[in-house]
């Protein structure tokens, strides 16, 4: 028999017939104690209650009738003689004066041991009790605490889970759970709590194999003879699927708002930065131009320190260019993309975060180019490649790789993203897709990357997975169809226009100033170039009539932006106004981008080509 000894008082002779009696016998040194040992179980079969007072026995003894476990096991008190009507009055099954003689003491364990309840002894429920189980229409059973074994279940989870009864009664509550919540059961089992318990976040299992989300109420009584555990099991699939709609929409609401941001920052960023790269690199080959003239001779070192120069703007125009793909967040034109163009783009804005983790290993030239979005594609490309970058250490570039390969699979590009990190843990693989979800540390991840890749792809018609482990490292696979026809090519460049009769006339209108005296140097030599930092002055001096054959107009000015300045010359010199050519830095509104798919004038991106620029203008006698 299993035999709980509560107290310290006395308990030597107690042990030792227990012990005789063939007893395995726990101790709990008080009232505390005896409520954990009752939690963590088994039942036991008998408890003794040792006690020097009245008030520590009463308080003993009902600590052990307030658990399920101990409520209805036989009860010896050995206390005081003051104390036995106390300890009776507590819920004893009998008391003895101690100390106490041998014998009596072995004649009341023994009356103690056939008091014993035994399984079926116990009536079952109440009459009112057994409507409220019977009648229920949510499924209600009662499991063993000792065992986890069904113990009695009502129709309702006959009808819902598809098992007969006998069948129930022959399965434990482990039978009707997915193996990977094992675990969470035993734990959540392990220790009896008192009182009514309400849990979500469980999955069940029917006969069939179907699962379905429930929440349980649960509550520790005494059936049939056992310490067992009222259980109501409410299907809250429904709800469960609708809440996690309403946070994937919530998702959806806070990324869209994030991208938002993003890109209307970049794209503001770009704009700030290619304005001076404007002047920077047309005022660099202005003074290459001029060197020898300027120095009597060639210095080549000069000449060297230049190139640098222009080397290192034009480095900043190419991570300029990849921001402002990056803010095209809301273009949703879908056709052929250059697949290296892309991945070369993301890996130019990844590479501080590749720098110190990683050798870049690149095979893409012999895929197809896939049927896609550019600037969302990219996006895919630089999540994946950011993911690949934070699982890896920093510290040993050369021994760690992120590899980026691509191949025809029939009508379909697969392109993956392979690194030689940490890997993804089995016990998180089923959910790294989830909005939200992250193992990064609070502050450095909002675990939406992989799940906006999932959604973007999705959108393009392709997939995106995560390959099973095949040694050190992850693989991302994305796969999209392939496109039909090849990229647009580059547009080439202008050939190169005859000298016009007469010189040409420029007007420059820049709120920046340092942009149009770049331009008057760098067009000195094809045409009289004058310069006006706002849309009105130009106006202006347009109304005085002052003729111009050319007019290069910045889109974004603060006193009449591009759309209204060209509006204004319509009615001033139609003919003019269609020779408008605009110059943008990128950070244009919703406006401005409907105004320059609509009209046919020339837009360039800054920072301007030259050579085009000059094109045009010998062009527009």
């Amino acid at each position: 028999m299993r035999t709980l000894l509560v107290g310290r008082a006395d308990t030597v002779l107690a042990t030792e017939i227990l012990g005789e009696r063939g007893h395995a016998v726990e101790s709990a040194p008080g009232p505390e104690e005896a409520i954990e040992a009752l939690a963590r179980g088994p039942t036991p079969d008998l408890v003794v209650v040792a006690a020097p007072d009245p008030a520590s026995a009463a308080a003993a003894i009902r600590a052990v009738r307030s658990h399920v476990r101990g409520e209805a096991a036989p009860l010896l008190a050995l206390v005081p003689e003051t104390a036995v009507e106390a300890a009776l009055d507590a819920g004893a099954t009998q008391a003895l004066p101690s100390p106490a003689p041998r014998a009596h003491l072995l004649a009341a364990i023994a009356t103690a041991e056939r008091a014993a309840v035994r399984p079926g002894t116990e009536p079952t429920l109440h009459a009112d009790h057994e409507i409220y189980f019977t009648k229920n229409p949510h499924p209600m059973w009662f499991y063993d605490l000792d065992t986890l074994r069904f113990v009695a279940v009502n129709e309702a989870a006959i009808q819902k889970y598809g098992w007969s009864r006998d069948e129930f009664l022959g399965m434990t509550i482990k039978d009707i759970r997915p193996p990977e919540d094992l675990e969470r059961l035993l734990r959540a089992t392990s220790h009896v709590t008192l009182g009514l318990d309400h849990t979500r976040g469980w999955r069940h299992r029917a006969r069939d194999g179907r699962l379905f989300q429930v929440e349980i109420i649960s509550y520790p009584v005494r059936h049939a003879g056992r310490a067992c555990e009222l259980v109501l099991a409410h299907d809250v699939s429904d709800r469960v699927e609708a809440e996690r709609a309403l946070e994937e929409m919530r998702a959806q609401v806070a990324l869209s708002d994030r991208m938002a941001s993003i890109g209307t920052l970049a794209a503001g960023v770009a704009h700030e930065i290619n304005n001076p790269l404007t002047f920077v690199l047309a005022n660099l080959a202005f003074v290459e131009d001029r060197l020898p003239g300027l120095a009597g001779e060639d210095d080549p070192t000069v000449r060297e320190a230049l190139a640098d120069a222009a080397d290192g703007a034009r480095r900043v125009q190419g991570i300029v260019g990849d921001l402002k793909s990056f803010a095209r967040g809301d273009d949703t034109a879908v056709g052929p993309v250059d697949l290296a163009r892309v991945v070369a783009s993301a890996l130019a804005l990844a590479a501080n975060e590749l720098r110190h983790r990683a050798r870049i290993e690149v095979d893409v030239e012999s895929a197809p180019p896939p049927l896609a979005n550019q600037a969302r594609l990219g996006q895919v490309i630089l999540n994946l490649v950011v993911n690949a970058a934070h699982a890896i250490p920093e510290g040993d570039a050369a021994g760690n790789a992120v590899r980026i390969s691509a191949r025809r699979e029939g009508d379909r590009v697969a392109i993956e993203v392979a690194d030689t990190g940490a890997g993804v843990p089995a016990e998180i693989r089923a959910r790294i897709f989830d909005p939200f979800f992250t193992t990064k540390p609070f502050g450095e991840g909002t675990g939406l990357g992989l799940w906006v890749c999932r959604r973007i792809l999705t959108g393009l018609g392709g997939t995106i997975a995560l390959l099973p482990n095949a040694g050190r490292g992850a693989t991302f696979r994305v796969t999209l169809p392939a496109a039909r026809s090849a990229p647009a090519p580059e547009p080439a460049p202008p050939a190169r226009a005859t000298a016009p009769s007469r010189r040409v006339r420029v007007l420059v209108v820049d709120d920046e100033p340092l942009v149009g005296r770049a331009l008057q140097r760098s067009l000195r030599e094809q045409a009289d170039v004058q310069v006006e930092e706002s849309a009105p002055a130009a106006l202006a001096r347009l109304e005085r009539g002052e003729r111009f054959d050319l007019v290069l107009s910045d889109v974004m000015m603060p006193e009449l932006p591009g759309a209204d300045f060209h509006a204004a010359l319509e009615r001033i010199d139609p003919a003019l106004a269609r020779k408008v050519v605009f110059m943008t830095g990128g950070a244009f509104s919703a406006r401005e981008q409907e105004f320059l798919a609509r009209v046919p004038n020339v837009c360039l991106e800054k920072p301007l080509d030259l050579v085009r620029l000059r094109a045009l203008v010998l062009a527009a006698e």
